[in-house]
């Protein structure tokens, strides 16, 4: 399991996010709420 992860958000859907951590991105389900307060590029 991750504890934490620092990066840059590429996309996002209604429950999950990428973050691109060292041109890797890394995808991360999240709950519906936390997802539409993301923003792209954050």
């Amino acid at each position: 399991m991750i504890s934490s992860i620092a990066g840059i958000v590429k996309s996002s859907t209604s429950n999950a996010v990428v973050v691109d951590v060292g041109g890797i991105g890394v995808l991360i389900q999240v709950p519906n709420r936390i997802a539409a307060g993301i923003q792209i590029g954050s």
